[in-house]
């Protein structure tokens, strides 16, 4: 929060042609087709590059310790070999919300110092994931593939056929009433998922999805890897 908070928005950060470079923070997102609502850390509007062009881009930042990092960053042999792709895909999920919101036409409104100004989303986007390491404060930037726009329309039809499947899962009282008379197992089909979803879940102190042992825990990561590679 502490780095998000330097790009306050309110004050020019660089100065093109015709309008100054301006922040837009933790600014709401909603791709409807998808189905899905979120907060983008970072939009950087009207960035310019050369010959009067400018460019959009977003950022998320990702901080870690040392012990990912170095399964990140460190020497091949120490990194991680089927990583998740889960920060890219919400990334571009962002992004795809930008992209409709360009076709729409639509302005992102950023306070500044001389009150609220209107900003088009430029033509080119450009995604940042940007880590910083809290044990010493070094901070890398990695640029995202647009090909995970695709891979996140993917995803989220997926999330979305599957609910649209199961009416039980857009009827929150029904569903509710379900997992406090029979708890799902785990390894039944989403629970979870991946495992670090259990800690962002509403249900989380009530399935024992959540109460697993080690165990049963690591083997289910270990599924979760597998599953990766396929």
């Amino acid at each position: 929060n502490s780095l998000i908070k330097q790009f306050n928005g309110k004050e020019p950060l660089l100065t093109s042609k015709d309008k100054p470079t301006r922040a837009a923070i933790e600014m709401e997102i909603k791709v409807p087709e998808w189905n899905v609502r979120g907060f983008a850390d970072i939009i950087l509007l009207n960035v310019p590059l050369i010959d009067g062009v400018s460019i959009t881009e977003l950022r998320d930042i990702k901080t870690m310790a040392a012990y990912k990092w170095t399964k990140k960053f460190g020497m091949a042999k120490n990194r991680e070999r089927n990583p998740s792709h889960q920060n890219e895909l919400q990334l571009a999920t962002y992004c795809k919300g930008l992209i409709k919101m360009r076709e729409q036409d639509e302005s992102i409104q950023v306070q500044t110092e001389n009150g609220i100004e209107y900003y088009k989303i430029d033509d080119t986007i450009i995604m940042h994931l940007d880590f910083y390491k809290k044990d010493d404060s070094a901070m890398k930037s990695i640029i995202i593939s647009k090909d995970f726009i695709d891979k996140a329309e993917e995803y989220w039809m997926k999330v979305k056929w599957f609910i649209e499947d199961n009416p039980i899962y857009t009827n929150e009282e029904a569903l509710n009433n379900i997992l406090m008379q029979k708890q799902p197992e785990v390894g039944q089909v989403g629970v979870p998922f991946e495992t670090w979803e259990c800690g962002y879940c509403d249900y989380k102190n009530i399935c024992l999805g959540r109460l697993v042992s080690k165990t049963e825990l690591k083997k289910q990561q270990a599924a979760d890897r597998k599953a990766r590679k396929v």
